[in-house]
């Protein structure tokens, strides 16, 4: 009985959400191949390329969710990270400053209200794409929910990174995130 009020009382915010707030989600590439979109109500999810071309590296080694809730913690998470893209005079690999960009711009005044999920997802292709598809924290779970899409790309495994801002949440909160691939599946981990 617990579980399906507690499927009713989600069923019913993440509706209101989407009424409420509408959902804008926008997909834009670049040289270093990274993914950028946006979620519902200002939460953004951003994907980097975490193997083949234009992958950042010295992440830290693959957690399965990193909760970010100071600017100390994503320092030292992310001092000895950069990109690499592929220079497109020639077939030479640069040091990209985006990343190191990106993660200047959360200072203190962002963690006030808002926080960082960080964490890896596997793609069977360099074709796919993931968007942040929205996030709503409900009874102490805060659910991240991804969705998939299939492109043309490489056949090979690639990692992703993702960074997800999420309204700051107590420290006990349970984190989910929700893969809802092409063919409607849902994977949880």
């Amino acid at each position: 009985m617990k579980k399906m009020y507690f499927v009713l009382i989600f069923a019913f915010v993440c509706v209101f959400m989407f009424v409420s707030c509408g959902q804008e989600l926008g997909l834009e590439n670049s040289e270093s191949r990274y993914l950028l979109s946006r979620g519902i109500c200002g939460n953004t999810g951003t994907f980097w390329r975490a193997s083949w071309g234009g992958a950042l590296q010295g992440l830290p080694s693959n957690p399965c969710k990193i909760v970010i809730t100071d600017t100390k913690t994503l320092q030292e998470l992310f001092s000895d990270t950069y990109s690499l893209s592929l220079n497109e005079a020639g077939d030479d690999w640069f040091r990209d400053e985006r990343f190191s960009n990106f993660i200047a711009r959360y200072d203190d005044t962002f963690f006030e209200s808002k926080q960082l999920v960080a964490f890896f997802l596997s793609a069977p292709g360099g074709g796919y794409e993931f968007r942040l598809d929205g996030t709503a924290y409900i009874d102490g779970i805060l659910n991240i929910n991804i969705y998939d899409k299939e492109g043309a790309g490489i056949a090979a495994m690639v990692e992703w990174f993702a960074i997800v801002e999420t309204d700051k949440v107590p420290a006990d909160t349970v984190v989910y995130v929700n893969i809802k691939d092409r063919l409607g599946r849902i994977f949880t981990f």
